[in-house]
């Protein structure tokens, strides 16, 4: 079966991606993903996996560059049939719908998160329903859906009026935790501070502004924002407001084969992300089950799949989204209390055994099977 992937993002660190595409390529499919990229950027391989980007020229215009690329997508794609289109989110569902419109094909929708009720659109009349207008109109070309997380499942599924929606979600291969010392030999972090992790995109809602207002004037803690975005020099800005450039390192975003050993150097891992937006408030971050298989304590807003993770698997603590005065307490305590990072690191690493992506792959596998019954 020939799979076409389409993602708007440069592929080099769109983790989802690659994990789908391995492992349909590993179990006999024939698989061609396709993103994006304005020129000058390293294309960083995928073992075995025919990755390729259209290029767009740069633009200073977020809303211009999803019109450039869906124009050069479906130029460079419209005379290329496949038996399964695979769309990675909705700015990619787009062109995808118009290649099976000309092309045929069965249609997939992989929706990473709740696109249209994202913080960057909540709020914004004419934005926000622009997207739901192009939802609404693609959605009708889509066989089959694909998301993240059980409660945005349910909404696309009332929504658009689907049997069943798949939930695949957004957990790394299952990897022992390794001792290593490479955050605090990078950025000469001394042995005797705790090391606060953020790692993922750095956009509003992540909850840096609000951790880096918090440990202004808590001692040996360290914090490492492991990412790039648009929200960089803001942060970066805000850090040396602070003065607090000694205790808050930027790292660039790394290669999937490098992010485990580096997570593992970390002492406890952060998912403070905002409600704002119904996506966030439903989302089910990536980060937190590589945290898990670190063995790091979670320190997590109080959102409804991310607490119900955290507090049923016993790993972390989760953090009432206003309330700073317990984020700075739970700061405090794991950074003076080793046993408790101790009992929660033995909590997150027995949870990973569990949330591993060997588990997802197979509802992947047993989804495209079906896609198999369709087509024949």
């Amino acid at each position: 079966m020939d799979v076409l992937m389409l993602a708007f993002n440069n592929l080099n660190n769109d983790y989802r991606v690659y994990r789908e595409a391995s492992t349909l390529v590993k179990n006999g499919y024939d698989v061609r993903v396709i993103g994006v990229t304005y020129g000058g950027e390293e294309l960083v391989p995928w073992d075995g996996i025919n990755i390729e980007r259209v290029r767009i020229p740069r633009t200073k215009s977020l809303k211009l560059s999803y019109a450039l690329f869906w124009r050069a997508a479906y130029s460079h794609l419209k005379n290329s049939r496949y038996d399964v289109i695979h769309a990675h989110d909705l700015d990619a569902l787009v062109p995808a719908a118009w290649i099976k419109k000309r092309n045929g094909g069965i249609l997939v929708y992989d929706s990473h998160e709740y696109f249209t009720e994202m913080a960057s659109v909540t709020g914004r009349f004419i934005v926000q329903n622009i997207w739901r207008l192009l939802e609404r109109v693609a959605m009708k070309k889509v066989d089959r859906l694909i998301t993240v997380g059980g409660i945005i499942a349910e909404e696309l599924k009332k929504k658009y009026n689907f049997a069943s929606v798949t939930v695949i979600r957004n957990i790394p291969p299952f990897c022992e935790s390794i001792k290593s010392e490479y955050l605090r030999d990078t950025f000469g972090i001394p042995p005797e501070h705790k090391i606060l992790l953020h790692q993922g995109s750095l956009v509003p809602g992540v909850g840096i502004d609000r951790i880096l207002s918090v440990i202004r004037d808590i001692p040996d803690v360290c914090l490492v924002i492991i990412g790039g975005g648009p929200d960089k020099e803001r942060l970066e800005n805000i850090t040396s407001e602070y003065g607090l450039e000694s205790s808050v390192h930027f790292h660039s975003p790394v290669p999937f084969s490098a992010l485990h050993k580096i997570t593992c150097s970390a002492d406890i891992g952060l998912c403070l992300i905002s409600g704002k937006g119904l996506s966030f408030k439903y989302s089910v971050p990536n980060k937190l089950f590589e945290y898990m298989m670190a063995g790091l304590p979670v320190i997590a807003s109080d959102l409804p799949e991310i607490s119900k993770i955290v507090m049923n698997n016993s790993c972390g603590m989760v953090i009432p989204e206003e309330d700073d005065e317990i984020l700075r307490d739970v700061i405090i305590n794991f950074s003076e209390s080793e046993s408790s990072i101790n009992r929660m690191r033995g909590c997150a690493l027995e949870a990973a055994k569990k949330y591993k992506w060997e588990n997802e792959e197979e509802k992947l596998l047993t989804f495209y099977h079906a896609l198999n019954d369709i087509k024949g």
